[in-house]
């Protein structure tokens, strides 16, 4: 019997925090009466624009609005890479096609032109007109933008203000930041 108790090892109980541990004060309040942790890096920084970034945003935005549209319904998107300073073409939605909203379109142009059929848009911003719906806010999550703006909110099934998927869901392997801009 001594011999199975030598190999039975004790448990200890410990409560875990109700909320992650983000800063400091937190981890010296619990530090000691709760289980071992470390201070996680917050995921909501604050973001800074440099002038002539945001001026070439809003700019960009401006000449997305002020295009005109036969269908009221469509929407357009265009990238920009801040490291190049660069904006891509304007990529438009396409209301005849179930899945042919801006955003899809313009991931699967990115993928077309990727030399390892990839869409990944790590680092770049897309601006679009219209706020993305739930599909068009989760293809921006897979293919990891830094940055989303837009202007014109969605009256039903947006996936932004509505559904709040780009920040509030803790299951999400990405997050990226949001900008609604105002309309002059």
């Amino acid at each position: 019997m001594e011999k199975l108790d030598s190999l039975v090892t004790r448990t200890e109980t410990k409560r875990l925090p109700s909320v992650p541990v983000f800063y400091k004060p937190l981890l010296d309040k619990y530090r000691d009466t709760l289980w071992p942790m470390v201070i996680l890096p917050s995921p909501y920084k604050e973001v800074e624009h440099a002038k002539p970034e945001a001026e070439a945003i809003l700019r960009c935005m401006e000449q997305l609005i002020a295009e005109k549209n036969s269908d009221s319904a469509a929407n357009s998107c265009v990238v920009y890479d801040p490291a190049a300073k660069v904006f891509g073409p304007v990529v438009r939605s396409e209301p005849a096609k179930t899945l042919g909203h801006c955003v899809m379109n313009m991931t699967q142009k990115y993928k077309a032109e990727s030399e390892d059929d990839c869409y990944n848009l790590k680092g770049l911003y897309v601006i679009v007109k219209k706020e993305p719906c739930v599909m068009c806010a989760m293809a921006l999550v897979h293919a990891r933008v830094e940055r989303l703006y837009f202007c014109i909110e969605r009256e039903k099934d947006g996936g932004i203000l509505e559904h709040e998927l780009y920040s509030k869901s803790p299951p999400l392997n990405h997050k990226y930041h949001v900008f609604r801009i105002a309309k002059k």
